[in-house]
């Protein structure tokens, strides 16, 4: 158990040992230096070393920092001088070490002292026999304490032993702050630190491509909407796997948006109104370098209609990520302050506000309804010597400092190297050791200054009284020389007893110290002070643990308020309950380590590492991270002298407090509460009732450990980078080796996916081996790779390693076969198959039945066409069926890292049997009598291949199948008209104008969503139709019927250029030849409305066709129909007569469909 103490203060007069006994720690016996152990100047120094509760685990160990002093007995004014050791020969027994700690004096390395530790596991009583080399030729040159080996032999030296207990905390990771970022969570620690990279995960992200997802409906149909919700981490610099508008030409209001619909599903499936509600709190959006707006705005609504928007957030564009370091999640999570329940979310972007005409790009947008500021991890993790300040990714804290960006220098300890700690906070008994041993002038400046001079024995030196102790600093003056100059000191904290007795408080933490007080002692003592990064770093466990908010230092909320004192100031001193002296329930300080004895970490108010006090007791005195704080260079320790280090900042505001004392209140003593980090000390000798300190010691860096990463295929990274091929959605294996150490290893995983630009942190992931799941590519551009470069750190003791990269590069093994299923007719043709990759593939083909390899027509790298022949699949078949299904096999070996299989359908048809040749009526469709499809209403109506037009047939409901049997696409039905103009015309939509389902900006001009069905015998029901039609089928003729079906007009245009989608997409549109006047008047007749003579006689003409915007003073706009006013062309401000579908305009918006001013249903066909 990791429970110890304080120190032990040793007078030793040589050949006759005086011991004076600590607390836990002691000299057993008599120190001795044996005539036998001197050989010129090297003297050794023998004693025997014991103190309590030692351990040494998987984790850390602890054990005795030791530093001597000595003095001549008759020198006037008394001086105690450093003992500096020689740098190595120094021994232990029973499995313990001697390590000095260096120092250079007089360009010689020597030891100011050193830590004797153990080297196997172990706990209980710690006892060794110790042997050190003291060099005495580094004593004082000058004659002021210099010493030759005949001084020792006449006895005329005293030499002093300070024994401090430490904890050795190893190197490694941790976090530091709390998981709960002070911006809006009630219950962080003030002031915490954090890092700023706020993002949205994508465990709490509710952008999905399973809702329904729009944009203008000009819209590139290549780029929709829903590839900014795809998920994909693509660090390119191109649009492939990103929302991209079309071009600002011909759109009136000049804005773009993109808008998702929680409402309802990408397959048009509503949702209950309970679920198809969201209170967006936070947005991120990922763009490219030019692609961005200098302004932005986010709208929610409940209802997608005219006045039902709400503005919730205008932005710039530093909003929109563009270094292309992260994609996917969103770098940044934007905190939207005007919030609602919506169901719709719509992001706009204005013409003005993009640069140079060009349009805005959004390659991922993230959303979520959870408050980032409570529902996020904050925790920084300092993971290196080295770590980024400010910016976004770098160490903060919301505590009224900049926090610019830059790094904190390798020379400010961050609590990642290892280092000593003193298991203890300075106790009074230390205090007044040092004291001691320190000049007269020291002796004031230490303490309270000239008015020490006023102070009579056994009267109090700190505190507001001289006769009571305050707040239970027991230290008195005890006697004084003769000239009143030079003071001993004691403890006395029980005046009824002579001073220094056991129960005068000599093992309780001392109060009242100042930060000149710290620098001093560290520089004296041979340590150095501590930051408050490392003081995080006391309290944590090894990464990958998480603090929870306002924990204490032994990781967890809970905090009981101390009891009752019991055997008060004594070494034995108790508390009847508690695990903190906090809740100013006790009058001061109490004994260090006070609550070690209860066997638990929780219990004993302990840190991970066996630090004890951390929380409460006493405020101790730390480095900051402010500015000033940040300057502290911990490259040198003290070598046993009063004078400060250079690199260490004298300036109060580079000191904190951290941990709270007895005073405090509960969460005051959390771990990551930094309420007086900074700015709270404005005076280095102002001096409290509630401060002191404890001081550490940096280890030095042990060698680079090997880590070593092996792929799959048993390659390793020993010899530097390597890289692996792999296929898009699987997993990959990493084994790692296990370098040897003493103590519990470490792995950090990093991550790449910018070809090691930056590296991310894969939180989580501390195993020797990693297995990565699902990686992908997808929607890259063909032979590209998804590179995930990938790295480990290994850390035991005070070393490490970091791996040579992994590349696994991943290939998209996506392919495209043509038709799934062919037809080989009775004449022996057949359409072909072709099947496509994204990479060079070596392609196979066999037929099944006799396992005959076939051969392609024609091959490229990415491609193979095979075409189905008779004597391949019929003359060599075992069965010897000269007809029926046939099975192809198709096998790709793509880039030498995928294998895929696809299998063929090739039907080869009985032309013979004539009753398989024909139309037959299935029921609700009909199609040919052997059971395959047409792939449109024209091969019904004029076949080849050796089909007829004949048997059921006729106008009505046809099932087609546009790219072969069970191909890509999947066959469907749809309403054939067989008579009109020659038959062959697909209905693809009808228009109802009870419903507002047309109207001109709906998204269902753009998409390729279906709506309603067409049956049998119900072609003129008054609802609203569209069918795949619309979207699969160029056509060559358009036809549309107003009110009745045979009341229509028809138009030509490029052959089999344009489907109905695409000239919806068009810029511009497309105008197809004008419809003669008279028969426009004739249509507006039939349905109901009379155009007088001279209103035709003075037909302007606006034009007809699709997606076309006039040019007259209200850019009047249609998706389909013929348009004209009775003025001369283009010269009035409005529309007179017209028919067709989605109007839009000053004077004529949003009609449905029908002809304007009088709502009919509308039929429109392709040819």
């Amino acid at each position: 158990m990791k429970i110890k103490m304080n120190r032990l203060l040793l007078a030793i007069l040589l050949l006759a040992s005086i011991c004076s006994r600590g607390n836990n720690v002691r000299i057993v016996g008599t120190v001795k230096t044996p005539a036998s152990g001197m050989s010129g100047n090297i003297v050794s120094i023998q004693f025997t070393l014991e103190w309590e509760n030692s351990w040494s685990d998987d984790y850390n160990h602890d054990g005795v920092y030791v530093a001597l002093r000595y003095k001549y007995l008759k020198q006037n004014p008394i001086v105690w001088y450093p003992v500096y050791l020689q740098s190595d020969g120094h021994t232990a027994d029973n499995n313990f070490e001697c390590t000095i700690a260096p120092a250079q004096v007089g360009g010689n390395t020597v030891g100011s002292g050193v830590f004797i530790t153990p080297t196997t596991r172990r706990s209980g009583i710690a006892r060794t026999n110790v042997e050190l080399k003291w060099d005495l030729s580094t004593t004082n040159s000058n004659g002021a304490g210099r010493l030759v080996p005949t001084n020792l032999v006449v006895g005329d030296v005293i030499l002093a032993c300070t024994g401090i207990e430490v904890v050795y905390i190893p190197r490694g990771a941790f976090a530091v702050g709390d998981s709960v970022n002070l911006q809006g969570g009630k219950t962080s620690s003030p002031g915490a630190l954090h890092h700023r990279d706020c993002y949205i995960p994508e465990s709490l992200d509710l952008v999905d491509t399973t809702y329904w997802l729009e944009t203008n409906p000009d819209g590139l149909a290549t780029n929709p909407a829903s590839l900014a919700a795809n998920h994909i981490n693509d660090l390119t610099n191109g649009t492939s796997n990103a929302w991209v508008s079309n071009s600002w030409a011909g759109i009136a209001d000049d804005i773009k948006f993109w808008t998702i619909d929680f409402g309802r599903l990408a397959d048009g499936t509503e949702l209950p109104l309970s679920k198809s509600r969201r209170t967006v709190r936070y947005i991120g959006i990922e763009s490219i370098p030019g692609r961005v707006p200098k302004k932005w705005t986010l709208m929610g609504a409940q209802e997608d209609r005219q006045g039902g928007w709400v503005e919730i957030y205008t932005g710039t564009s530093s909003d929109w990520g563009t270094s292309l370091e992260r994609v996917y999640p969103p770098k940044t999570a934007i905190r939207l302050n005007s919030i609602g329940d919506y169901r719709y979310y719509r992001i706009i972007v204005k013409k003005e506000d993009m640069s140079s005409g060009v349009t805005p790009v959004i390659k991922s947008v993230s959303m979520t309804d959870r408050d980032l500021s409570e529902s996020y991890d904050y925790t920084f993790i300092v993971d290196s010597t080295q770590i980024p300040l400010g910016g976004v990714r770098g160490l903060s804290a919301s505590d009224g400092e900049a926090w610019a960006a830059g790094t904190l220098g390798v020379s400010y300890p961050t609590g990642y190297n290892a280092f000593y700690v003193m298991k203890y906070e300075m106790s009074q008994d230390q205090y007044c050791g040092f004291l001691q041993m320190i000049s007269p002038s020291d002796q004031q400046s230490r303490t309270i200054g000239a008015a020490l001079k006023t102070v009579e024995p056994d009267q109090y030196v700190f505190g507001p009284s001289r006769t009571v102790a305050s707040w239970r600093n027991g230290i008195v003056v005890t006697k004084r020389t003769a000239t009143g100059d030079t003071v001993s000191f004691g403890c006395n904290l029980d005046p009824g007893t002579p001073v220094s007795l056991d129960g005068d408080g000599m093992p309780i933490a001392c109060n009242y110290l100042t930060v000149n007080d710290m620098l001093k002692y560290a520089s004296w003592i041979g340590l150095r002070p501590l930051t408050e990064l490392e003081y995080e770093r006391l309290c944590r466990p090894p990464y990958p643990y998480v603090p929870e908010p306002r924990e204490c230092a032994w990781n967890d909320l809970a905090t009981t308020l101390p009891g009752d004192l019991q055997e008060g100031g004594k070494s034995n001193e108790t508390v009847s309950s508690g695990n903190a002296n906090y809740g100013n329930r006790l009058p001061g300080p109490v004994r260090v380590g006070v609550f070690a004895g209860s066997g638990t970490q929780k219990g004993s108010g302990s840190g991970f590492w066996g630090v004890q006090d951390l929380s409460g007791n006493l405020s101790e005195i730390y480095y900051n991270l402010s500015a000033t704080g940040r300057k502290y260079n911990a490259s040198a320790h003290g070598v046993g002298t009063l004078s400060v280090p250079s690199g260490w900042p004298g300036d109060p505001l580079a000191f904190g407090l951290r941990g709270g004392s007895f005073r405090s209140v509960a969460y005051d003593i959390s771990s990551s509460n930094r309420s007086l980090a900074v700015r709270r000390i404005t005076n280095a000798d102002f001096r409290d009732s509630t401060v002191t300190f404890r001081l550490g010691y940096s280890c030095p860096e042990g060698p680079r450990l090997p880590s070593v990463l092996t792929l799959e295929d048993g390659r390793t990274s020993a010899g530097g980078s390597v890289s692996d091929t792999i296929c898009d959605g699987v997993d990959y294996t990493l084994l790692g080796n296990e370098p040897s150490g003493r103590y519990a290893v470490n792995y950090l995983w990093y991550k790449s996916e910018n070809l090691g630009k930056t590296w991310e942190l894969m939180r989580g992931e501390t195993g020797k081996d990693l297995v990565l799941k699902n990686l992908y590519n997808r929607g890259m551009p063909d032979k590209q790779y998804h590179e995930y470069w990938v790295r480990r750190k290994v850390i035991r003791d005070n070393s490490e390693g970091m791996s040579s990269p992994v590349k696994l590069l991943v290939i998209n093994p996506a392919y495209t076969v043509s038709r799934l299923r062919d037809t080989l007719d009775g004449y022996g043709e057949a359409a072909g198959i072709r099947v496509t990759t994204k990479y060079d593939t070596e392609f196979t083909w066999h037929y099944l039945a006799t396992g005959k390899e076939l051969v392609a027509v024609a091959e490229s790298g990415q491609s193979s066409y095979y075409l189905p022949r008779r004597k391949d699949l019929a003359s060599e078949d075992t069965t010897r069926q000269m007809h029926g299904r046939k099975i192809l096999l198709v096998t790709m070996n793509i880039h030498n890292a995928c294998e895929r299989s696809e299998m063929i359908e090739v039907d080869v048809i009985n032309t013979l049997d004539k009753d398989l040749m024909k139309v037959k009526n299935y029921g609700g469709y009909r199609a040919w009598a052997d059971g395959t499809y047409a792939p449109s209403a024209e091969a019904y109506r004029r076949p080849s291949g050796g089909y007829e037009y004949r048997g059921d047939i006729g106008s009505g409901v046809y099932r087609i199948d546009p790219d072969g049997r069970d191909g890509p696409i999947e066959p469907f039905d749809v309403y054939c008209d067989m008579v009109t103009d020659g038959g062959g015309w697909m209905l693809a939509l009808r228009g109802s104008s009870t419903t507002n389902q047309f109207a001109y900006s709906n998204g269902i001009w753009t998409n390729q969503t279906s709506l309603g069905k067409v049956e049998v015998n119900r072609l003129e029901d008054n609802v609203d139709f569209k069918s795949p039609v619309y979207w699969l089928y160029p056509f060559k003729y358009l036809r549309m019927a107003f009110c009745e079906l045979d009341n229509g007009v028809q138009w030509s245009v490029p052959a089999n250029t344009y489907t109905l989608q695409g000239l919806m997409t068009k810029s511009g549109g497309l105008r197809f030849t004008s419809t003669p006047a008279q028969t426009l008047r004739d249509i507006h007749a039939r349905c109901g409305v009379n155009i007088s003579t001279v209103a035709l006689n003075q037909y302007g003409g606006l034009g007809d066709g699709a997606n076309i915007t006039t040019n007259n003073t209200c850019s009047d706009r249609w998706r389909l129909g013929s348009f004209w006013d009775t003025n001369s062309p283009n010269s009035s401000a409005d529309i007179d007569y017209g028919m067709g579908m989605g109007t839009a305009g000053t004077y004529h918006t949003a009609l449905s469909a029908g002809l304007i001013e009088y709502p009919r249903i509308t039929w429109v066909w392709v040819k």
